[in-house]
């Protein structure tokens, strides 16, 4: 009489992750771009690569981040449905279950402007960058010849 010997078939559910909040340095202009993003989850979070690839960032400039993300061992991104990098949604591309690719457009960073009171007492000049918020920043002179 023959013996059975069942088989034993492995299977291995992965747990999907549904949603990645992602952060990374907003682009300023003069500032260096930054590789480096942060968030949590069952993942791990590649360099971020710049569009277009200045160093530093210009003004009057649309900067698009881009990053993938790979999921943990048990683990994947289907059914990824909630992205966004700095609280903006953002695009996937590329979801291959156990990696996925993100970007986000900035909008246009302004050009800035620099004003002086050539006329007053002061030593100074007002550097104002102007992308979307106003930023403030002396630059002392010790002297001005005219």
């Amino acid at each position: 009489m023959p013996i059975e010997i069942p088989m034993i078939v492995e299977s291995t559910i992965e747990t999907p992750i549904t949603a990645a909040e992602i952060t990374v340095t907003t682009p300023v202009q003069g500032e260096m771009p930054s590789s480096t993003a942060a968030g949590t989850g069952y993942f791990t979070i590649g360099a971020v690569e710049w569009a277009p690839a200045h160093s530093p960032f210009q003004g009057a400039t649309q900067y698009t981040a881009t990053v993938t993300l790979t999921a943990n061992s048990g683990y994947t991104f289907t059914g990824l449905a909630d992205v966004t990098i700095n609280g903006q949604s953002a695009t996937v591309t590329d979801n291959t279950g156990t990696a996925v690719t993100l970007s986000y457009q900035f909008p246009s960073m302004h050009k800035s402007y620099m004003f002086a009171d050539i006329l007053g007492n002061q030593d100074c000049f007002l550097h104002y960058s102007f992308s979307g918020s106003c930023r403030y920043t002396p630059v002392h002179v010790k002297s001005i010849d005219f």
